[in-house]
């Protein structure tokens, strides 16, 4: 008497098993027995094409390929290894989808045979990899492009800002999600589709591919973009192949992959068959995650600066890479108002703002909207005075200052037949600053403090090492000076030269992003002091000694209130 039994066959994605009665002497239903069978036989005759493929064609030590200088063998020896990789994936691939679905997982021959596939596999691999790093040497040597591969991680400026809710990219793409919805089985208990024999990938593998695609084309296109501008839309396009064009150049494989054809643009050649499905992965994980080391606030600020430069630009190599040009040296000069408003979609940062600027008068530029609006009120310090924020709108940088405090007695070290001496100190509010020479305030400004007789001003031009003004007597800018407690003579213990402007810079804000600009004017403001040895000096603090510079910035705009120069833009 016969036992009825369940069918024994599995869904190769969900794991559901059949529930369609087993055949009379069989494991499973008469659909799944035919099944079994043809996947049996496309398995079988995909191992034997791996199995009967002539390794002579092949390289697989990897010194004598980084060793080659010939480019048809390398090519010629990933052509071999890509065609036995492909072969071997397709029977990975179908003994895995017969196993799972037909014998629960297979037995430990059938594990030991998947691990030895994945062996060859890996060593493909690697043989295809080497073939592509050699040949992307030789091509940049041979081409003199060897700029592509110069190391640009150092060019990255590791911001402070931790800010989660700050994004590096606009719209990162995201790897569509997985039908999570079993298809419902239909009467013949029919619960899988046949693997078909003409396709040259895997059910699994093509699904990928699909999905990895469709996000990177996702990204390119920038489909998540609010706008109705057709300039910003497509600008936003551009900007985003820069970065994948860029990537591709300094990934050996990609790029191999990418000179292999001439791709009239980045999307076509993420939708080219040759790509494998690791190097889309690949790619995608460095857009996805937009925090490699490649991907940074320099490589976005120069992909920005290439859409606006000039294509026809003469003394700059470049090479044409997916449609697009790949420049050897990035755009020196400052970028154009459009250009930041672009930059702010992608960087949110005010620090990563700060780190690729070029000029002095951009540095300016991200401080002044840092308070004026609408960019980065976030990265004002809540402890900033009034003054400093006057500071900041009008364009001038306070680097360094200085507050004199109260006077002080400082006990002198006993001399030997001496008394025990008391000397009384007095230092003096200063403040230096930096002014964009490109801005036509600044000179008003600097003018304007130097004729205040509350102010003893010290300015140079560093470009040509002018000085704009300078101290009326040697002692005039002094800094700490001192006398007897019943002497009412000072005596100057130290003061300012022009030299000064040396050592000052290097407390400048900007040398923390390892930044040296030219275009500045170096500015050393002073609390003006009677020339007279015996006069007091007027007793202020710090705090209005500041207010009275920010005055006078203030009355040279023009502008009788602060929050009038707060307005946004």
């Amino acid at each position: 008497m016969h036992t009825l039994t369940q069918c024994e066959a599995r869904d190769y994605k969900t794991l559901v098993q059949c529930l369609i009665t087993a055949e009379c002497n069989s494991k499973w239903c008469s659909v799944h027995e035919e099944q079994e069978g043809k996947q049996l036989r496309i398995y079988k005759s995909m191992t034997t094409q791996f199995e009967a493929f002539d390794d002579q064609t092949l390289c697989l030590d990897v010194k004598a390929i980084l060793s080659c200088t010939q480019f048809q063998s390398l090519k010629d020896w990933y052509a071999s290894a890509k065609e036995k990789w492909v072969l071997g994936n397709r029977a990975y691939q179908a003994r895995e989808r017969h196993h799972v679905m037909f014998y629960k997982g297979g037995d430990e021959s059938h594990c030991r045979y998947l691990a030895f596939l994945t062996i060859e596999l890996r060593t493909l691999e690697v043989s295809m990899e080497a073939c592509d790093r050699r040949l992307y040497n030789l091509i940049l040597e041979e081409e003199n492009i060897s700029w592509l591969a110069n190391d640009h991680a150092a060019d990255e400026i590791i911001c402070a800002e931790t800010t989660n809710d700050l994004s590096l990219l606009p719209t990162p793409p995201q790897t569509p999600p997985k039908k999570s919805k079993r298809k419902k089985r239909s009467g013949s208990g029919s619960s899988t589709q046949s693997h078909s024999e003409t396709s040259s990938e895997p059910d699994s593998e093509l699904s990928k591919r699909h999905n990895l695609i469709a996000s990177l084309s996702a990204y390119v296109s920038d489909t998540n973009i609010h706008t109705d501008d057709p300039k910003v839309s497509a600008i936003t396009q551009e900007i985003n192949s820069n970065i994948i064009r860029t990537i591709i150049s300094r990934n050996p494989s990609l790029f191999m992959r990418a000179r292999s054809k001439n791709f009239p643009d980045v999307i076509s050649f993420l939708q080219d068959d040759e790509l494998r499905v690791s190097e889309l992965e690949r790619l995608l994980k460095k857009v996805k995650n937009g925090k490699d080391t490649v991907i940074g606030p320099e490589m976005i600020r120069n992909a920005i600066a290439d859409c606006f430069r000039d294509k026809d630009e003469e003394g700059v190599d470049r090479v044409l890479l997916c449609g697009n040009y790949l420049w050897s040296k990035p755009v020196g000069g400052a970028m154009s108002q459009e250009a930041w408003e672009f930059f702010h979609r992608y960087c949110g940062c005010a620090g990563c703002a700060l780190s690729v600027t070029r000029t002095f008068g951009e540095w300016m530029h991200i401080r002044r909207y840092s308070v004026v609006g609408p960019r980065y009120p976030r990265w004002v310090d809540p402890k900033e005075t009034m003054s400093e924020r006057i500071f900041r709108a009008v364009g001038a940088c306070l680097c360094w200052s200085n507050d004199a405090g109260q006077r002080k007695l400082e006990r002198m070290p006993a001399q030997k037949g001496r008394k025990i001496a008391f000397w009384e100190k007095q230092g003096r509010h200063w403040g230096y600053f930096k002014f964009s020479q490109n801005d036509p305030k600044s000179k008003k400004i600097i003018s304007a403090l130097a004729s205040d007789n509350r102010f003893l001003v010290l300015a140079r031009n560093p470009l040509t090492n002018t000085i704009l003004h300078d101290v009326p007597s040697k002692h005039g800018a002094w800094t700490l000076r001192a006398r007897a407690p019943r002497c009412s003579r000072w005596t100057v213990q130290t003061f300012f030269t022009c030299d000064v402007f040396e050592s000052l810079s290097e407390r400048s804000p900007e040398k923390r992003f390892k930044k040296e600009y030219l275009d500045v004017y170096d500015v050393l403001v002073m609390h003006e002091v009677s020339a007279n040895p015996y006069d007091e000096m007027p007793d202020i603090g710090y705090g209005e000694f500041l207010e009275r510079v920010a005055e006078v910035a203030m009355g040279v705009l023009g502008v009788g209130r602060a929050q009038d120069l707060f307005r946004e833009d």
